[in-house]
């Protein structure tokens, strides 16, 4: 996603063997960096920019070769994926709250725009949500603290209103 082209490529070939683009759902994304802000690398060569081009670039690359096609046939609907921490920051993981506040930013001003198009755009904003991408922060929370795998996902699970880790058909079916 974070090539423009092969977005374009890819919604081309879900036009040509589906024969349209009637929903999206924007939802690739990476938490990269956790750690103090002052080590953030921001030189363009990680952290920083990966998370951005990725979580941001991203979705804005997918709306823009989504949204012509859903014009053109008078409709649909894109759902991208923000994150709890769209609307509140978090110690350690700035530029990953950085892009979902951005990807919060998008959806809402994309769907002004097209209010009165047919199209209509949202986001799901899911708690932490048992993936492997999730696991993988953990594994990071344990590098750094000492503290098991397990406490990390407990302690992130207790975080989300439901005190525990959200599943993926969960957004799935939020989604749909």
């Amino acid at each position: 996603v974070r090539e423009e082209a092969q977005v374009a490529a890819f919604v081309a070939r879900c036009v040509e063997v589906y024969g349209g683009l009637d929903i999206a759902f924007n939802n690739a994304g990476i938490t990269g960096y956790m750690g103090a802000m002052d080590e953030l690398a921001v030189d363009g060569t990680g952290y920083y920019h990966d998370i951005m081009r990725t979580n941001v670039d991203g979705v804005l690359y997918a709306m823009r070769h989504e949204l012509p096609l859903m014009r053109a046939s008078g409709g649909g609907i894109i759902v991208n994926t923000g994150s709890s921490l769209s609307h509140k920051g978090s110690a350690h993981m700035a530029a990953y709250a950085a892009s979902k506040h951005a990807v919060i930013g998008l959806t809402r001003s994309l769907a002004l725009e097209l209010a009165k198009s047919g199209v209509t755009v949202n986001a799901v904003c899911p708690g932490f949500t048992d993936t492997p991408l999730l696991r993988k922060a953990a594994e990071t929370i344990k590098a750094k603290t000492g503290r098991s795998v397990g406490d990390a996902l407990a302690t992130l699970a207790a975080a989300n209103p439901q005190g525990r880790l959200v599943t993926p058909q969960e957004v799935a079916d939020t989604v749909l």
